[in-house]
């Protein structure tokens, strides 16, 4: 159809933009490698031991959820449940640097940089914010963590998406 033939994966965006910015493979190879080793070395000195929950767990909470107003039973099932996984991120254990130079470019063939090792996980994992006022904070006895001073949005056209962070990032600060 037409619109398969128009269709263009996030990958060969990010290959022009590469392109564009003359970044190259052994750059991405490079910056892949050194996120890896930081994602390893974090995971085994334990730094976010108490913020990662396995996916199976919110599944359980979702449905818990559903009952409403239980809170001491949804508190005593996170704990069972969180007592009877080992949660942790499993890409960076799957990551094999002496294999990253053989890797074959994942979305343009021929003169492609971007490879399975340097681009982003489909599996990227999730995050979650709870923001509330120091009002709000008070009066639940919440000790703040950070404080937001500024935030920013940016737009562009799908074929630029990677750029529009750096945009957002500029405004906000």
């Amino acid at each position: 159809s037409d619109a398969d033939k128009t269709r263009v994966h996030m990958g060969e965006f990010a290959e022009r933009t590469a392109q564009k910015y003359g970044i190259s493979r052994e750059e991405q190879d490079n910056y892949a490698r050194e996120s890896y080793e930081l994602a390893i070395a974090a995971q085994n000195s334990g730094a976010f031991k108490d913020e990662l929950v396995p996916e199976s767990v919110f599944a359980h909470l979702t449905a818990l959820g559903k009952c409403a107003g239980e809170k001491k039973a949804m508190k005593e099932a996170l704990v069972r449940m969180s007592n009877a996984c080992n949660p942790c991120d499993e890409q960076p254990s799957r990551f094999q640097p002496e294999k990253m130079s053989a890797l074959k470019a994942a979305f343009i063939p021929e003169g492609g940089t971007i490879t399975a090792a340097n681009a982003s996980a489909v599996a990227d994992g999730a995050a979650a914010v709870v923001l509330m006022s120091a009002e709000m904070a008070a009066k639940h006895n919440v000790r703040a963590l950070a404080r937001l001073r500024a935030y920013a949005d940016a737009e562009l056209p799908p074929e630029q998406f990677g750029e529009a962070p750096a945009i957002a990032m500029r405004t906000a600060l």
